[in-house]
């Protein structure tokens, strides 16, 4: 399964007309499924993020504040602000199904870290494999 989404590194700058205020959403997935997130980074005002030397992480738990239950590091696949972060199909079979929170942060690598998705649901629903 794959999903887009845009994030947004709020850098004090004037609000780009087609940058939307509220980021992140609500995903889906079935166990035993892959789930690819392809993510646009940008600034307020609309310019990609160089996202070179730095560290995007979605971090999933079962309630706010809680200890993570996984992690996953994005990759970059070149073009400037683009991210994907990719959950295995073991990852989301050794599950339970339910619903989790995830967020994502960006870690600029000088000591700043911002949170680019705020809390979501990640609902991780029944198989739909069946044996027999």
């Amino acid at each position: 399964m794959q999903t887009d989404m845009i994030c947004v590194v709020e850098d004090g700058g004037t609000r780009g007309r087609d940058v939307p205020v509220v980021v992140g959403k609500s995903i889906r997935v079935p166990k035993g499924e892959s789930l690819t997130i392809r993510l646009d980074v940008i600034y307020a005002s609309g310019a990609p993020v160089d996202l070179a030397g730095k560290v995007l992480t979605m971090t999933v738990r079962q309630v706010p504040g809680g200890d993570a239950l996984f992690q996953k590091t994005a990759t970059f696949p070149g073009d400037r602000g683009k991210a994907q972060i990719a959950v295995t199909a073991a990852t989301t079979q050794s599950k339970d199904a339910g619903t989790y929170l995830y967020d994502i942060w960006l870690d600029f690598g000088s000591g700043r870290k911002e949170r680019i998705v705020p809390l979501r649901p990640l609902v991780l629903l029944p198989s739909l494999l069946t044996s027999g």
